[in-house]
């Protein structure tokens, strides 16, 4: 679980952010071992909709490869965090996550640990990146954490690719046979249904059942059409939510 707090580090200045944690006792001792002292302790509640649960930009996770190296190299340098961060955020070509960047290197100069700051922007970094963080900062081996977490990413990276190549050719499969069905029902079956009038026989059920399905599509097309759209609107719905999305992901 997520949990939001306000403490002051030893130097008294305040520090709010988020920890992942099974309960609030075990947050509490987790910030009293980075050296923080607690006032109060949350659970996180769920953000609106755009805030904390906002999509991640467009290639995030090749941003994020390229990230994690580059902050894993200067570290290695003995290059401050701060001063890190700043240089990948000129280096950083996409808008939004050099917005993104921007308020992490913020939110460090202002106290917060990398990985607390990575925290407030979950759709950006996961929660094995802020944890594999956190453990590389508790260590005082970040570079060497940032290096393995940059090699699992583009990992991932290759499969997601991997993946979607998979996916390509049947996906254009079942387009062109859906719009050869289509044509068929809408052009070429009421041509066959003249045809069928004019010898005066009787067709098979199957048949039958062909041309009825193609009158009745014709006719009530704008029923169809305003389910495929509600249909895909409430689909839409359903995958934001977490049990849609987790079982999208299964």
């Amino acid at each position: 679980m997520s949990f939001s707090y306000t403490a002051y580090d030893r130097s008294g200045k305040e520090v709010c952010g988020t920890i992942d944690a099974a309960s609030e006792h075990e947050a509490m001792e987790e910030l009293r071992r980075r050296g923080l002292f607690p006032t109060h302790v949350g659970q996180q509640k769920d953000a609106p909709v755009g805030e904390s649960r906002a999509r991640a930009p467009r290639g995030a996770l090749k941003s994020l490869v390229f990230t994690l190296r580059q902050l894993a190299v200067l570290s290695a340098t003995g290059t401050p965090i701060v001063d890190a961060l700043i240089a990948v955020e000129r280096q950083t070509s996409d808008g939004a996550w050099r917005a993104i960047l921007a308020d992490v290197r913020r939110r460090v100069e202002e106290g917060a640990t990398l990985a607390e700051a990575m925290g407030s922007h979950p759709e950006a970094f996961n929660a094995v990146c802020r944890s594999l963080v956190a453990a590389g900062e508790t260590a005082g081996n970040l570079g060497i954490m940032l290096e393995r977490l940059a090699r699992l990413i583009r990992r991932q990276q290759r499969v997601r690719s991997a993946m979607v190549g998979a996916l390509v050719y049947p996906a254009l499969l079942i387009s062109v046979s859906l719009g050869v069905l289509i044509v068929m029902i809408a052009l070429v079956m009421p041509r066959f249904a003249e045809m069928f009038e004019s010898l005066d026989a009787p067709l098979p059920a199957s048949t039958e059942m062909l041309m009825d399905l193609s009158a009745w599509l014709r006719s009530f097309w704008w029923v169809v059409l305003g389910v495929l759209i509600a249909g895909g609107f409430g689909l839409g719905a359903w995958l934001s939510t977490t049990g849609g999305r987790a079982t999208r992901d299964r």
